[in-house]
């Protein structure tokens, strides 16, 4: 079957475009990126071609984890970088009320969510052993990662197969004392909680917002923001590396 080149590209200002699109269910749809698209193979028999909305990836899956799912891929490191930190006090056993946890997660197991509706995946009792090894973790002061071997849940939505097992190792990016014990002095005291010597651009290390965290500027961090957060997760990387061998092999 001969397959004609686009009518007009979809180029690198299209891709930019539509990642900062986001909250379309709060918006007029007309004013956000279309184009001509392959869907994915429907149950009838598809691929068609329809003028779809491109839109910012958080409206349907935040994790990016849902199409390595239906690639079947077998071990996937999932890193959430959150706004919201880890809540102590919220008990596993029952579904997180808002800004206990970063609102991605539960919809992956089976929580009732108006903006992922469609994203279940796994199962419910599983979300506690996440949860549950995170919090462990947290109370500890080591980093907050959880390897899972999960079963995955057939999804009509997504394309999906259910049936099968992947193992997944869950990053939650959150405080850690034992990497802030090992700082300098000078770097320690700038942190969130340090009294008078604390910086007001670190007030929410590591949880910054995605947009809006710095005066004047859409998303830039400053370049202290950055190299913290990014000496964060490096460490904590590091300090799992076993878990995260044992995962990917």
């Amino acid at each position: 079957m001969a397959v004609l080149p686009p009518s007009r590209p979809f180029t690198l200002a299209d891709m930019i475009g539509a990642s900062s699109a986001f909250n379309t269910s709060d918006r007029d749809a007309r004013a956000y990126p279309h184009t001509s698209y392959w869907t994915l193979v429907a149950a009838d028999g598809g691929p068609c071609a329809v003028n779809d909305l491109f839109t910012d990836g958080g409206d349907v899956d935040n994790l990016a984890l849902l199409g390595m799912l239906r690639r079947r891929i077998p071990a996937v490191v999932v890193f959430i970088n959150s706004v919201w930190p880890l809540a102590l006090d919220h008990d596993p056993r029952h579904w997180p009320d808002d800004g206990q946890i970063d609102p991605a997660v539960a919809p992956l197991f089976g929580q009732p969510s108006p903006r992922w509706p469609h994203n279940r995946v796994f199962p419910p009792s599983a979300y506690r052993e996440v949860v549950s090894a995170w919090q462990a973790a947290k109370r500890a002061g080591r980093p907050l990662v959880a390897s899972t071997r999960l079963r995955v849940e057939a999804n009509g939505w997504w394309g999906i197969a259910g049936g099968w097992e992947l193992s997944v190792c869950w990053v939650y990016n959150d405080r850690v004392p034992t990497w802030e014990a090992g700082l300098p002095d000078e770097v320690r005291q700038a942190l969130p909680g340090a009294g008078k010597t604390s910086e007001a651009s670190l007030a929410r290390f590591p949880h910054y917002r995605t947009i809006g965290e710095n005066a004047g500027a859409l998303t830039r961090l400053t370049p202290t923001q950055a190299n913290l957060l990014a000496e964060l997760a490096g460490w904590g990387v590091l300090e799992s590396s076993a878990m995260l061998r044992a995962v990917l092999g």
